[in-house]
């Protein structure tokens, strides 16, 4: 079963990582008002 995509305008999933420096990276994808998915940093 697929899911459906995320609404325009809206955040998907978040991924935190720790590097190995002992800082954070966080991405999240979201789907701006055009319908393009991107990736934040």
């Amino acid at each position: 079963m697929v899911r459906p995509q995320i609404a325009a305008g809206e955040v998907g999933s978040i991924d935190v990582r720790q590097l190995a420096s002992g800082r954070y990276r966080a991405r999240a994808t979201n789907r701006d008002d055009s319908g393009a998915c991107t990736v934040s940093l």
